[in-house]
């Protein structure tokens, strides 16, 4: 059996006596697995309590302690196993999942049996998390998208359970409690709602010994169904308009459309791919790339069970609305009059395919593919067969849906719009987790002009990442051009050689190949990632894109706006926000790590062409760039491509790396408070870090561990126990010579100083190398079994290894990496945060209403 046709393979399964249904999937070998729970009940099943989000509450609240496990013991003993928990609701259904190393399966399965078949729900757990709830709330309405998203489907249903939120609505949701709370884990979490999903690398008689051990004592006992009414047919427009203090528009159009089974919704699912999938998709080439009119555009056709819905959601300028929902009628109604082009089906065909293959390169995708085949679909062949349909469509069975679906009658529009001016309102891994991995090493080659190519042949998914990187960002830029690298990186993917910038994105997406760009703060770097026998056509797109770009004014002003959107885009959500503010605050204007890597309204809005001309003269250069593969490839042919493309390239600029100069803070610790429209605050606290080129960095990776996660101590305390935040964590920001390592919680804004103290506190902790044993132990294992887990995605491999090699250190430091953090001890830990993170140059910035 070949791998594609392995894709659609049947899963092995089984029924428990009790009616508990297990499925599982064989994975390549990856010493991983991924133990899910999927219970058939999300927040349309609520019944009487229709709107309270109690699926999304007791999602909550089974991690709060079993029969067997307290909450804590529930994390540390996850976590000591270099484990990942976790869990979601949707409106269909909530799911459990934990992946971790295969040889640590058993506790997995033990754990999820407890806490769905076993949880305390606890009264006092019940009113604490409530608590964390409402918090989790008001942080939605503090986001724009999410605030639109709900608005969009309370106007498209009317009566269908569709139109409340997951979450559930804070006037509802304030009257459950524990009783109701019961109530409904009585009559929903039974065997004939919970089923296994499993998949990794794993025998398949352990996954079934396990499902029996831990899964079969659950008594069987009966439930109903809640009704779920439908939703009457739509006989006129709808729309929803929001107001608020953004900087961008964002806007949506929705029709309702059928469920998974219906016969038209394979047509429906390509009509969707072929608006609004890829650059070359229909409504991006013709209102960004053509008229100008939109910065960021998708499509979607969400089918889960009865009901579902064709959705196009954008982001505009902010006196865009009128004009971009007339062109997208326009455009709509031209393809429900004249059709699509027979070649756009063939591309469509083939994205459905690379989708499929991309569904399993993990061992957590993997399982969740199979939870939607089996739980959510009813059948494991659903795949198989929706392909197969796809595959035989038509273009008059495209245009029939168009015309069938897509009327002005039954559109809904919305969009989130800035204040009026006269009525502003207030915003309402395993125990042996470093084991050495079996990947096997890039290999390093310079060809003569300079430019050095990794390469990594990994056999077993049909599949090759190339990777294009170089030094780029802020250092490199001109004071008055900042943000002119992120915009580079996208000019890049344009117009191309030959091509026009919808031919570039045609060409790569009719194989299913995605061509993509990423910039950030010292780096930028240009990706194609196609099936194997494709990889030759990735290796030309990503040589014209870099050698032949063509820098036309049009795109130029164009992506400019678009980033100066996605800029105020940032803005307007009161996280991101945060982290951009803190950074102005601790860097500087005059550093580059000071200002983000889109630049400022300022500099974006005086930038040129020949700013962006002059930047890719100075970094396309054959020393500063790096071109690393991995996957499935014959070495020596794609050698000679590459040699091809790239060795014969030269350059008269001479590459200067200024990179290496940092800016050394003040002794004196600084507390700054800014107030801004929300319901929820933003606390930070930050500190001056290490550079990537210093040897200790991986103490740092450490103690970024220790600060953050479920089982950390700063969480356990002043979420768990305290309830004093609803999210808490450590990043880290930086650069080759230096950084900034900054703690961030979103607190109610009575809380802020309590929390500030509480990161204090833990921070003098780890001065003090007051960490204990076990601590350690389960947070290195976490760390490795994460790499372990990144490290399945050629994608991470390829960028890793490039940016490695940008920053002058070992292409392979990843196969040492697991070694180097074993050996780390609470000496090494104590000494980083008394001389790296020093109390002294502190930063604490608080953001609140």
């Amino acid at each position: 059996m070949s791998f594609l046709e392995s894709l659609t393979d049947a899963p092995r399964q089984t029924t428990l006596a009790n009616g508990v249904r297990v499925f599982f999937r064989k994975t390549p070998p990856s010493c991983l697995v991924s133990v899910q729970v999927w219970i058939k009940s999300g927040s349309i099943h609520e019944g009487e309590f229709l709107g309270a989000g109690l699926s999304h509450y007791l999602e909550h609240m089974v991690f709060k302690g079993t029969e067997k496990f307290s909450a804590e013991e529930i994390t540390r003993k996850v976590q000591s196993l270099g484990g990942n928990a976790n869990a979601y609701t949707t409106f269909s259904r909530t799911v459990y999942h934990i992946d971790l190393p295969a040889e640590s399966a058993e506790s997995a399965f033990e754990i999820l049996a407890q806490m769905t078949l076993a949880p305390k729900l606890d009264p006092e757990d019940a009113l604490r998390e409530k608590d964390v709830v409402l918090r989790e709330i008001a942080m939605g309405e503090d986001d724009p998208d999410q605030k639109l998203s709900e608005a969009t489907l309370a106007t498209a249903f009317r009566v269908h359970p569709l139109r409340l939120p997951i979450i559930g609505k804070r006037e509802i949701f304030r009257r459950m409690g524990e009783r109701e709370l019961r109530a409904y884990y009585e009559t929903r979490y039974i065997p004939n709602t919970i089923n296994l999903v499993v998949a990794g690398d794993i025998a398949e008689e352990n996954v079934f010994a396990f499902a029996e051990k831990f899964f079969s004592n659950a008594s069987a006992r009966p439930g109903s169904e809640p009704f779920v009414p439908a939703e009457p047919p739509q006989l006129a427009p709808r729309e929803i308009t929001l107001r608020g203090n953004v900087k961008i528009l964002r806007g949506n159009m929705l029709w309702k459309i059928p469920g998974i089974a219906h016969k038209d919704t394979p047509a429906l699912s390509v009509l969707a791919s072929l608006l609004g999938k890829g650059d070359s998709a229909l409504l991006w080439n013709e209102l960004h790339e053509k008229r100008g009119l939109v910065h960021a555009l998708d499509a979607s056709a969400w089918t889960p069970g009865e009901n579902g819905v064709l959705w196009i959601s954008y982001v505009a300028d902010l006196d865009k609305r009128a004009t971009v929902e007339d062109a997208l009628h326009e455009t709509l109604g031209k393809i429900a009059r004249e059709g699509i082009a027979p070649a756009l089906l063939k591309k469509s065909a083939r994205q459905s395919l690379v989708g499929l293959v991309n569904s399993r390169r993990s061992v957590a995708s993997t399982a969740a593919r199979l939870g939607i085949e089996t739980v959510e679909l009813g059948d494991p062949g659903a795949t198989k067969i929706f392909l197969e349909k796809i595959r035989a469509l038509t273009p008059e069975e495209i245009q029939h849906v168009a015309q069938k679906y897509l009327r002005d009658e039954t559109c809904t529009t919305s969009a989130f719009e800035k204040n009026l001016p006269a009525k502003k309102k207030k915003s309402e891994e395993t125990q042996n987790a470093n084991a050495p991995t079996s990947m096997p090493l890039f290999e390093e080659i310079r060809l003569e002009n300079g430019v050095r190519v990794l390469l990594q042949p990994v056999s077993g998914f049909p599949k090759v990442h190339l990777r294009a990187a170089m030094r780029a960002g802020g250092a490199f830029e001109n004071e008055n051009a900042k943000g002119a690298s992120a915009l580079l990186s996208t000019l890049l993917t344009l117009d191309a050689g030959t091509r026009s910038a919808a031919e570039v994105a045609e060409t790569i997406e009719s194989v299913g190949g995605v061509f993509d760009e990423i910039s950030g703060d010292n780096s930028l770097s240009l990706s194609a990632e196609t099936l194997s026998e494709d990889h030759s056509l990735a290796c030309e797109i990503l040589r014209n894109a870099l050698l032949s770009p063509k820098f036309s004014e049009e795109n130029f002003s164009r992506e400019r706006d678009s980033q100066l959107a996605a800029l105020h885009s940032e803005y307007d959500e009161i996280e991101e926000y945060a982290r951009i503010v803190l950074r102005q605050k601790f860097f500087g204007e005059k550093f580059h790590l000071g200002t983000h890597s889109f630049g400022t309204e300022e500099s974006l809005k005086n930038m040129t062409l020949e700013n962006v001309r002059a930047l890719y003269g100075n970094l396309v250069v054959p020393e500063n760039l790096v071109i690393s593969a991995s996957g499935e490839f014959d070495r020596a042919t794609l050698l000679g491509e590459l040699e091809n493309a790239f060795g014969t390239f030269r350059s008269e600029q001479k590459f200067s790396d200024t990179s290496d100069i940092f800016p050394q803070r003040e002794n004196s610790a600084q507390e700054i408070e800014i107030h801004r429209d929300g319901a929820q605050a933003i606390v930070q606290l930050a500190f001056p870090d290490i550079g990537f080129r210093d040897e200790r960095r991986f103490v740092g990776t450490l103690i970024e561990e220790l600060l953050s996660g479920m089982a950390s101590r700063l969480f356990l305390e002043i979420r768990e126990k305290r309830g004093l935040v609803y999210f808490v964590g450590a990043s880290r920001t930086g650069s080759p010579a230096g950084g900034m390592f900054s703690l961030y919680a979103g607190t109610e804004k009575t809380k802020t100083a309590e929390v500030l103290e509480e990161m204090r506190k833990e921070m003098e902790r780890l001065r003090r190398g007051n960490v204990s044993a076990e601590e350690l132990i389960d947070a290195k294992t976490r760390i490795c079994v994460g790499r372990r887990t990144a490290r399945q995605r050629a994608s991470n491999r390829a960028s890793s290894a490039a940016l490695n090699a940008l920053y002058g250190l070992p292409v392979n430091i990843e196969a040492e990496a697991e070694s180097r953090i074993g050996a780390l001890t609470q000496d090494d830990i104590a000494r980083f945060a008394t001389e790296i993170l020093s109390e002294e140059k502190s930063l604490a910035l608080t953001i609140k209403p």
